[in-house]
Formats: structure tokens, C-alpha cells, sequence
């Protein structure tokens, strides 16, 4: 089942949105955009879901596009840490090749250099996989331009009035 609000009240606090709500009493998600008030209202909602043992969990999420941008953020972070991570090790890599280069016993600083190179690895491949994995999630998504409640039926098959016709 959907249920879309058109009611645009002057006020979009979170206790209208939760007014809104509390006919759907066996509403278990609720889709969104990022508006606080919305998401301030599910989670009244649920938190006396929660006191009630009968009443079924509620929990919230973001819509298609609510979910790339937040996605978007979260991925610009870690590959901010990344960079960051990388940045370290290669300065960790140019202080060892120069003491070498002024034939400089250089063992001490080229173990710290290894041991910042594994974590800027790791959080390259960690990074890497996050990214890849969101790339299947958003080709899936992107079946759906319209969402999917705007999706065209599959055909339905004709049969034969009779068998043999």
C-alpha cells in the first residue's frame, strides 16, 4: 500500500506529520524525503510502537534520491580518508628514498614507511569496495527512473480461448 500526503499544512512540524501517521496502525516503513520533521515523526511513532507489545515495528527510510545524495556524502568522506591515508604514505616513501639518496641508514624511517602504507591500502580497497558496491545498487535503481511506483505492468499473456484455437 502507498499513501501520499498532498495536505501542505503552514506548519511541517513533526507532530502533524506524526497526526498524519497514526491511522496507519499496522504501517510498518515509511519512505521520505530528508525533511527532519518527517523523519522526527516516524521515530515518535515507532517509540511508542515500541512501548506497545502488539504493535508492529516502524522504521524509516529516504527515497531514490535522498539515498544517492546521502550515499554520495558517505563515499566523499571515506574517499577524503583515502587520500588522506594515501597522502601519508607517500610522504612516509619520499623521506626514505631521500636519506637513502644522502646514503643515510634509512631501516628505522622505512618500517614506520610500511606500516603507514598497509592502513592507506586497506583503506583504498575498503573505499573501492564501497564505491563498487553502490555502483550495482544504483544500476538496479536506475531500471526504475520514475520509482517504482511509476513502472510500466509486465504484459500479460494472451491464451487461447480454447485449446486448439
Amino acid at each position: 500500500m502507498t499513501a501520499v500526503f498532498c495536505h501542505n499544512p503552514a506548519d511541517h512540524k513533526a507532530k502533524i506529520w506524526a497526526n498524519q501517521l497514526k491511522s496507519f496502525e499496522r504501517l510498518e516503513f515509511v519512505i521520505s524525503g530528508a525533511a527532519k520533521a518527517i523523519a522526527a515523526a516516524v521515530e515518535k511513532v515507532a517509540q511508542t510502537r515500541r512501548n506497545a507489545p502488539s504493535a508492529p515495528a516502524l522504521e524509516h527510510g529516504l527515497d531514490v534520491f535522498h539515498t544517492t545524495v546521502e550515499v554520495e556524502r558517505v563515499l566523499d568522506r571515506h574517499w577524503r580518508r583515502a587520500k588522506a591515508a594515501w597522502e601519508k604514505a607517500k610522504t612516509a616513501k619520499r623521506a626514505v628514498a631521500h636519506l637513502r639518496r644522502q646514503g643515510i641508514d634509512a631501516r628505522g624511517v622505512a618500517q614506520t614507511a610500511r606500516t603507514v602504507w598497509r592502513p592507506a591500502l586497506a583503506s583504498f580497497e575498503q573505499v573501492e569496495c564501497l564505491e563498487t558496491a553502490w555502483k550495482r545498487v544504483h544500476t538496479a535503481l536506475d531500471q526504475f527512473p520514475g520509482g517504482l511506483a511509476q513502472r510500466t505492468p509486465a504484459p500479460r499473456p494472451r491464451w487461447p480461448r480454447r485449446l486448439g484455437s
